[in-house]
Formats: structure tokens, sequence, C-alpha cells
């Protein structure tokens, strides 16, 4: 996880990924058994960040290839929570949360997502 910007609410900066376990260098090499399964771990994820943050909206990003900014290159699908004039923010680079704050959101994604199940998730 990973915070954009330097100001404002803690959650309003959160920035998730679901990464599959396996190696995938990019969309490219995504196997299409895997593919449905990501994007429902993504829906699952931006449900329960939109819920508990409390965002505007969400964005999914996924690059590949340098030219399109990506640096790591292991196929993950960010999960944005985005909020009304955040476009600085949203453009800002990002810097690592610390790994106690890293811990602390990703505890509570798991909870909303798991408070969530067997329920319908209006968003």
């Amino acid at each position: 996880m990973s915070k954009r910007g330097t100001s404002g609410n803690l959650a309003g900066l959160v920035v998730s990924s679901v990464v599959p376990r396996q190696h995938i260098k990019n969309l490219y090499e995504l196997p299409e058994d895997l593919a449905g399964p990501i994007l429902s771990m993504a829906a699952q994820v931006a449900r329960a960040a939109k819920r508990e943050f409390h965002a505007d909206g969400i964005t999914l990003r996924q690059n590949n290839d340098a030219a399109s900014d990506q640096h790591l290159f292991h196929f993950h699908l960010h999960v944005i929570p985005r909020f009304n004039g955040d476009l600085d923010r949203f453009n800002a680079v990002p810097h690592p949360l610390s790994d106690s704050e890293q811990e602390a959101i990703g505890l509570q994604l798991r909870c909303a997502i798991v408070s969530a199940d067997g329920e319908t998730t209006k968003t």
C-alpha cells in the first residue's frame, strides 16, 4: 500500500493492490482463469474501501510496459479510493506507508470484506 500526497485524512490517501501469488509479468500474460478472480477480488476491495473510507468513487489502475509507467513487472491491479476534488492528490508522487499503517488499513479492509459476506453492498 502507498499513500499519495502528504496531507489530509490517511484513509483518503490509500492505494491498495490486488496481486496474484503466481508471477505474471503483465496483463498480456495473465491467464484467463485468473482474470475473473482478480477482478472479483478488486470489486470486493473497492466496495470495502468505498464504505470504510467514505470514498466518493474508486479508480482501478493497471499499467503494462515501461511506456505506460509500469515500474513493478509483476501484474497488479491498483484499487484507489477517490474523493471529489482530489485530482492534485491523485496525481501526486506516492509515498510508502509505514508497516504499522499498512497493517492497520489492511486489517480494516479485510474486516470490511468479511463483514460484507452475505450482505448486499450498494455502491
